[in-house]
């Protein structure tokens, strides 16, 4: 369903007599279907005229005959949404749990920094050594920890 689908369908919507409506019967005496009311504006959209005579308005009739593709498409594209938000929360759970993981992983890098600023005065040729040796101790107290 593309938006110009969309919008032929609001513009059809937009013409139509506003709803809501309802059909109309004989009942209880008969079951006969008289026609299609316009409850709000208190008049037929469509009428069964035993005359044989013209009783519904073009815009209405248009509208009508469409609906039995657009309501099926609508419902598809709604369906489709639902899918689509499902998918979304999944990949924001997946999100969710790497940012914990990187937020532990920063929480364990600070604890080495903080180890190594504590216990040497860090010469510039070993910093990697050293960086490497507290993130490993880091990771054991984090481990420990928890």
């Amino acid at each position: 369903m593309n938006q110009k689908y969309i919008e032929e369908i609001k513009v059809r919507a937009e013409k139509a007599t506003p709803g809501p409506w309802s059909v109309d019967t004989n009942e209880p005496f008969s079951r006969q279907i008289n026609g299609v009311f316009a409850d709000k504006q208190e008049q037929y959209v469509f009428y069964h005229d035993p005359d044989g005579e013209n009783t519904v308005s073009k815009k209405d009739a248009e509208f009508i005959a469409n609906s039995r593709e657009d309501i099926p498409a609508l419902i598809e594209a709604y369906e489709q949404i639902g899918m689509a938000w499902d998918d979304s929360k999944r990949y924001a759970k997946r999100l969710e749990a790497r940012n914990t993981a990187k937020d532990l992983q920063i929480a364990t890098l600070k604890k080495a920094l903080e180890l190594s600023i504590e216990t040497h005065s860090v010469d510039p040729r070993t910093i990697g050594r050293l960086v490497r040796y507290y993130t490993q101790q880091a990771q054991e107290q984090e481990r420990d920890e928890s």
